[in-house]
């Protein structure tokens, strides 16, 4: 479940933390909803889809007015076909397409 920070909700309390990382040595990335969408492509967007983490609840069941909140989350979910031609890395970094092992 990604979650990003967005400027969207509050924009004046994002330009006050925008300036604040100015001086930090990580840097501070605001981007709107439809810019965090673009990570989910090639992901079907389970429902809520892309809303701020209060209101992320597969059943329904969050706030009605969540908190003042800075960022959005999501969960992808990727079809079996996707997962299957997909090239992966695993843990052991050894590289697969769908199931099966490629070795050097």
């Amino acid at each position: 479940m990604p979650s990003h920070a967005t400027a969207d909700f509050r924009p004046q309390a994002a330009a006050t933390v925008t300036e604040v990382y100015r001086q930090a040595s990580a840097p501070l990335v605001l981007r709107g909803r439809s810019q965090i969408g673009r990570f989910f492509e090639g992901f079907e967007l389970v429902a809520p889809g892309l809303v701020q983490p209060a209101s992320w609840r597969p059943d329904g069941t969050g706030p009605a007015s969540p908190s003042a909140g800075g960022f959005y989350s999501g969960v992808g979910r990727m079809s079996q076909t996707e997962h299957a031609g997909r090239m992966l890395i695993d843990r052991r970094g050894e590289m697969t397409i769908g199931r099966k092992v490629v070795s050097d």
